[in-house]
C-alpha cells in the first residue's frame, strides 16, 4: 500500500482537482493532505469534500486532512505527513503536487512496476502539462556536475516510448519511494531546504547509496505548474518552475562535494539575475529589510513563509 501526500497552502481548488482525479484512480493507496498553515478556507473546504458523497460514494481510498498549523515548506511539510502516515505501514511513499491531475492508472502502472522490479526503490511517472497534455514537462533526467540534464522536456508524447527510463533525477512534483527510505524519525526529504531543490539533493543522496530511480512513461498525471510556485513557495527569478540548479542556491553544489562544504555567503544564494534565494538553514527572516522587501514586493506570498521552530 502506498501513501500519496499532498502538500495545500490556500491552494484548495487546485487540491480537491487533484482529489476527484485521485477518487477514481486504481491501485492500492490512501491520501493525507497536510495543510500548511493555510489562511483562507482550504482546510474546511477539502474536509467537507472528503466526508461528502462525492468522494465516499466514488473512491475506495482513505483520505484525510492533517492540519500542520504553520507553513513548514515543502519539505518539512512532506516529512511532518510521512512521519504522521507512518502508522499505516505502507511499504511507499507518494510526494504529489497539489496542482497536479492524474490517469485513473497511473498508480496501479507504478506498483506493477515496482513488484516486477523491488531492486528499484524510486520511481516517477511522465508529467505532462496540464493545459498541453501531449507535452512532456518533466520525465526525469541525469545528475551532471553542479545540474542535471533532463530527458524529453517539451517533446510530445507521441516521439517518446514508453518504455521505463532509468534515471538519476526524478523530480518531487511526483515522486514514490520504497519506504526503507525513510529515516527513523519518518524524513524522506532533507529539512535544509525550506523550498527548491529538495528532489535535487534526495537524487545526490539515492546516488550515493546506490540506489536506482525510474520513470515508469506508461504512467503519466498532469501539472498545472504556474500554481506549483504559489503553493510549494518556490521563489525564482522569471519563472514559475525551480529552473536549473545552477540558477538555484550553489550550497546545494556544495553538497556534492562534501557534506560539510562551507561556501563564501555571496554563493549561498544568488542568482544570476540578482535574485536571492533562500540558502540552506536560512529563514526570509534572517535576510536583511532590503532582501525581504524585494522578495515581498515581487512575491507578495513570501510573507507567509515564516518558519516556526519545532
Amino acid at each position: 500500500m502506498t501513501v500519496v501526500v499532498l502538500i495545500n497552502w490556500n491552494g484548495a481548488d487546485d487540491t480537491l482537482a487533484c482529489l476527484r482525479s485521485l477518487g477514481v484512480a486504481e491501485g492500492d493507496f490512501r491520501v493525507v493532505v497536510a495543510d500548511n498553515g493555510s489562511t483562507d478556507d482550504s482546510v474546511e473546504r477539502i474536509q467537507s469534500f472528503l466526508a461528502s458523497d462525492e468522494w465516499t460514494a466514488t473512491s475506495a481510498h482513505p483520505a484525510e486532512v492533517l492540519p500542520l498549523g504553520h507553513n513548514w515548506g515543502f519539505a518539512i511539510g512532506n516529512n511532518k505527513a510521512i512521519a504522521y502516515a507512518r502508522r499505516y505501514q505502507p511499504d511507499s511513499y507518494m510526494l504529489l503536487n497539489n496542482d497536479t491531475e492524474v490517469e485513473p492508472d497511473f498508480m496501479v502502472k507504478l506498483q506493477a512496476f515496482r513488484a516486477a522490479h523491488p531492486d528499484v526503490k524510486v520511481v516517477g511517472p511522465l508529467i505532462c502539462y496540464w493545459a498541453e497534455k501531449n507535452r512532456i514537462w518533466s520525465c526525469g533526467g541525469q545528475l551532471t556536475f553542479g545540474t542535471r540534464k533532463g530527458f524529453f522536456r517539451n517533446q510530445t508524447t507521441d516521439a517518446v516510448e514508453r518504455t521505463p527510463l532509468p534515471v538519476t533525477f526524478i523530480s518531487g512534483c511526483s515522486l514514490l519511494a520504497d519506504a526503507s527510505l525513510v529515516d527513523g524519525d519518518g524524513r524522506l526529504l532533507t529539512e535544509r531546504f525550506f523550498f527548491g531543490e529538495e528532489d535535487y539533493e534526495f537524487a545526490h543522496r539515492m546516488r550515493r547509496a546506490g540506489e536506482r530511480m525510474t520513470i515508469v512513461r506508461d504512467a503519466v498525471i498532469y501539472h498545472k505548474v504556474a500554481s506549483a510556485a504559489r503553493t510549494r513557495l518556490y521563489v525564482l527569478s522569471g519563472t514559475s518552475h525551480r529552473g536549473p540548479a545552477l540558477l538555484q542556491p550553489a550550497a546545494v553544489l556544495g553538497d556534492t562535494l562534501s557534506q560539510h562544504a562551507r561556501l563564501p555567503e555571496v554563493l549561498q544564494g544568488r542568482r544570476p539575475s540578482g535574485a536571492r534565494g533562500v540558502a540552506p538553514g536560512e529563514t526570509p527572516d534572517a535576510r536583511s529589510p532590503h532582501q525581504r522587501g524585494y522578495l515581498v514586493r515581487r512575491f507578495p506570498y513570501i510573507q507567509q513563509t515564516n518558519r516556526p521552530s519545532d
